[in-house]
């Protein structure tokens, strides 16, 4: 929240907040697209394994560019981006529930406010309301209009749960020697089971992360592998920590970290 601060040490986040995330990965949906289409006419679904809304918001960009996408938000048991584009139902639940994805287990997907914006046309003043309502309630319904336009990119919501994930990853390293993440295993579970609705089209999962990163799901898949050699040296380094108590000013105590960092 410094400006100040933020600019003179370069300071950003990596997250999909950053919109210069969001921007880059709107040319991988055009790239994609043009590996399964030849001409500009014909419609590609393209199913994303989908937390916080980040990435499926660059496909709603790039369809909103003209590009001709189906997009399918694929995701775990925490549901409120199905339930929202489903139902309109958009609120927080009690709890998260941890899954084999960490990074989908989101209880709110703060992009949602984003993709609202883009299909509302740009109506502020109803983002403002519907945001403030939210904020204030942890709920908001959203507008049957609204829904109407999103649901005709973001054609459907699935949710898939850790034993589909490891049974879907084992299916797909049988079949294909190919390993993927617990993340990426989502969207494909959703292809595997063939929910195109009778259409005949072509399909993309996207894939998210390595699965180096995810040994826990990898083992529980039953898949052999071997950890990658630089993982391993990177994890075998010594950990630095500092300590920081509860009645310690953590600002503070950030600040000088990041002063000391990016002092020659």
């Amino acid at each position: 929240m410094d400006a100040e601060f933020r600019t003179r040490h370069r300071l950003t986040s990596i997250n999909s907040i950053n919109w210069c995330r969001i921007m880059v990965q709107v040319v991988h949906y055009f790239y994609a697209y043009f590996q399964m289409s030849s001409d500009v006419d014909s419609p590609v679904e393209i199913v994303v394994p989908t937390g916080a809304c980040g990435n499926v918001t660059a496909g709603c960009i790039a369809s909103k560019l003209g590009l001709h996408v189906r997009l399918v938000c694929a995701v775990t048991c925490n549901d409120i981006v199905s339930r929202a584009l489903s139902s309109g139902d958009y609120s927080v639940s009690q709890t998260v529930t941890p899954t084999l994805a960490p990074a989908m287990d989101i209880q709110v997907p703060y992009n949602m406010e984003r993709i609202w914006y883009i299909f509302a046309d740009g109506d502020t003043a109803l983002i403002n309301k519907l945001m403030s309502e939210f904020e204030s309630t942890g709920s908001v319904q959203v507008p049957e209009a609204l829904a109407s336009k999103i649901s005709a990119v973001i054609t459907d919501a699935h949710e898939v749960s850790d034993d589909t994930v490891t049974s879907t990853m084992a299916r797909v390293w049988t079949d294909n020697s190919y390993l993927v993440c617990p993340h990426t295993a989502i969207a494909v579970a959703y292809s595997l089971e063939n929910r195109s609705k009778g259409e005949s089209i072509p399909r993309i999962c996207i894939a998210t992360a390595s699965p180096a990163k995810f040994n826990e799901a990898v083992d529980a898949a039953g898949i052999p592998w071997q950890q990658d050699e630089r993982v391993t040296r990177l994890m075998s380094l010594p950990v630095r920590y500092e300590d920081m108590e509860r009645n310690e000013d953590w600002s503070d105590i950030l600040r000088k970290k990041i002063i000391a960092i990016n002092t020659p």
